[in-house]
């Protein structure tokens, strides 16, 4: 009985968690534009990933849940118009649209829906920004695996990563949490191999900075 119970427990859990993505898509197609006049650094790239982050409290929040707490992160895109900055063009007006969700337990993705494909331009420069929000540092793996998760996508889609910018405090902690991932940091007087995934990690406000690359275990 207990065993019946226990699945019934479960399956509730995954049909509210479906019931809760379901509704957020609804609302995922625009972003603020506000929320991009204060982010650090967006006039230096030709666009910016940036990414909300926060705790989800009392969400399956029953005896057995095996999901809760939950953190729930936000990737909205805009391109910024540096290149015509640089060159005394006119900014053309662009529009901020929210790209991808992720829904994250004990630092394990659990959840995921897109908006759109990668909008990152191909061969462009950009960075990929998680804003500070209260109490980030309860969910510092989540945030470190969500920031890389993007990275890649990106890379994939032939885009610069030119910088993963993330609040000063949470700099060291994040920075650990690269190596759970496979990611190295470039010690001084070396480089990574040629063909090495990289990963520039910077601080804001600025002050930190540093190089991992990726490695491949099964290499090693």
């Amino acid at each position: 009985m207990k065993n019946v119970s226990s699945r019934i427990i479960k399956i509730f859990a995954c049909v509210a968690l479906a019931v809760i993505l379901q509704l957020h898509t609804i609302s995922i197609s625009n972003a603020s534009n506000d929320k991009f006049e204060s982010v650090p650094y967006a006039s230096e790239f030709d666009w910016v990933l940036v990414v909300e982050g926060h705790a989800i409290e009392n969400f399956l929040n029953y005896p057995g849940s095996e999901i809760n707490s939950m953190n729930k992160f936000t990737a909205s895109f805009k391109e910024t118009g540096a290149k015509f900055t640089l060159r005394g063009i006119q900014t053309p007006s662009y529009d901020c649209n929210k790209y991808e969700e992720f829904w994250y337990h004990d630092g394990r993705p659990i959840g995921q829906r897109r908006a759109c494909n990668v909008p990152t331009p191909a061969t462009e420069q950009g960075a990929i920004i998680l804003c500070a929000q209260p109490n980030q540092e309860r969910f510092v793996r989540s945030s470190a695996n969500c920031l890389i998760r993007l990275f890649l996508e990106a890379r994939l889609n032939q885009s610069i990563v030119a910088a993963i910018v993330v609040p000063q405090n949470l700099f060291e902690p994040i920075a650990s949490e690269l190596a759970h991932l496979n990611f190295l940091e470039v010690q001084a007087g070396t480089k990574a191999t040629d063909g090495n995934v990289t990963v520039r990690l910077v601080s804001n406000p600025s002050g930190y900075e540093r190089h991992f690359y990726y490695a491949d275990h099964r290499q090693m």
